[in-house]
């Protein structure tokens, strides 16, 4: 995390077209596989290293449990937003307000 902080990075996903080491993803989830039915331990402090670095955590692929523990465990409720870079079906399960976020 600290070397894509160094090059610029500010913001990622756990997890995108499939389930990752560090997250479910929602095709996952739709195809009724979830590997971690959430984060994985190793997606657990990456998040951690992501609040310290202040990088925010892409709620966008993730299946809706990896999200809703991602929201749990960052920091970034209270100091920085959780972006959805692309809103997906999985953020709407979330939020029902139509831009998905309350």
């Amino acid at each position: 995390m600290k070397e894509f902080y160094d090059r610029g990075g500010r913001y990622m996903s756990l997890a995108h077209n499939g389930n990752s080491q560090l997250a479910d993803s929602n095709t996952g989830e739709v195809q009724g596989y979830l590997y971690n039915n959430g984060l994985s331990p190793l997606g657990r402090e990456v998040i951690a290293e992501m609040n310290r670095l202040g990088m925010m955590v892409d709620l966008s692929h993730p299946s809706k449990g990896a999200n809703l523990e991602a929201m749990r465990l960052s920091k970034a409720q209270s100091s920085r937003p959780t972006p959805a870079s692309a809103p997906l079906p999985t953020s709407a399960a979330i939020w029902t307000t139509n831009n998905y976020w309350p």
